[in-house]
């Protein structure tokens, strides 16, 4: 198989290799330079993977929902509730959670409980980044900002503008928060040092995704681009 002329959605290292979601194709299997692609799927249209188990990948896609790649085989989740799916992660409990494009973030197996939206508190409903403890912590959304748990519920910051696209802690346990067109929010203890698209260095304001290294540089997807940014010295 081949992912040539599609648009890669998601990469995922797991045990059976990276896992990537396509817009056209559906999920392929890249190990060792070969990329397979299961002989049957639910929907063209991945988003997202997250190993669920060793073997077992969970796949999140637009018109399906979910379903489950095991043995080289898809197998589809029924679930009229779990459409238009934009992320998977996993909280320190092995619990999965699931980020929609409409309507929040569901937890799964499904616990109405602890279902999260507008109604219970979040500032958007469609989900573009979170990071979990033993639960979310932070939720970053298209159409609400940045949401972070609090003892008595979910507070909502102001200071950053949506859409948040992407969301990282750094190796110091500082909060990266990455826009779409107001470029990268980084938490310090007097507020937050933000950087924007004019600044010498980074190529645009759109941060689609954020990745560290081990020598205290953070790396920044945007759409023109990958800029390396030490933010200990400030410099591109």
């Amino acid at each position: 198989g081949t992912t040539q002329n599609d648009i890669i959605l998601c990469l995922k290292q797991t045990s059976l290799g990276i896992i990537a979601g396509t817009a056209q194709n559906g999920p392929y299997i890249i190990s060792k330079s070969r990329a397979e692609k299961p002989s049957e799927i639910c929907d063209k249209n991945v988003w997202s993977a997250i190993e669920s188990s060793p073997g077992t990948i969970i796949l999140g896609s637009r018109y399906s929902g979910l379903s489950l790649l095991k043995d080289g085989k898809v197998t589809c989740i029924p679930s009229s509730s779990l459409r238009e799916i934009t992320l998977l992660e996993k909280d320190l409990s092995g619990r999965i959670w699931v980020g929609t494009a409409l309507n929040g973030l569901y937890s799964w197996p499904i616990d109405s409980s602890k279902w999260l939206n507008r109604q219970k508190g979040l500032s958007g409903n469609t989900i573009r980044a979170i990071i979990c403890d033993s639960a979310p912590k932070y939720i970053g959304s298209w159409d609400g900002g940045l949401d972070s748990r609090t003892e008595g519920g979910w507070k909502h910051d102001t200071a950053i503008p949506p859409p948040v696209t992407s969301l990282a802690i750094s190796p110091e346990g500082l909060l990266f928060v990455g826009t779409w067109g107001h470029g990268l929010y980084i938490a310090e203890s007097g507020g937050w040092r933000i950087i924007k698209a004019s600044k010498a260095g980074l190529p645009d304001g759109h941060i689609i995704d954020i990745k560290f290294d081990s020598i205290g540089s953070v790396y920044l997807a945007t759409n023109k681009g990958v800029a390396r940014y030490s933010y200990k010295r400030d410099i591109f």
